[in-house]
């Protein structure tokens, strides 16, 4: 959900990782109030387009997330 600001979400299903040309990954814009529902296990990436808040919740909170591309060079935790 976005408390304010402007993200953009790419998102993909279940099926992305494994076949993109498929199951390619989709994009969309949210304004603050507004909220995008990402199915567990499905990849995501969050862009702000300006200042934001943002809350995020995941449902496997035992887990860590799984790193496919990162601009700040954090790494997964088996590659730590």
């Amino acid at each position: 959900m976005v408390l304010n600001g402007t993200v953009r979400v790419d998102f993909g299903s279940s099926e992305t990782l494994r076949k993109p040309e498929k199951y390619p990954m989709q994009s969309r814009i949210l304004r603050e109030g507004e909220v995008l529902h990402v199915l567990s296990e499905c990849p995501y990436r969050l862009t702000a387009l300006e200042d934001c808040r943002i809350i995020e919740v995941g449902d496997k909170h035992d887990n860590e997330p799984v790193r496919i591309e990162d601009d700040y060079g954090r790494k997964n935790a088996e590659q730590s």
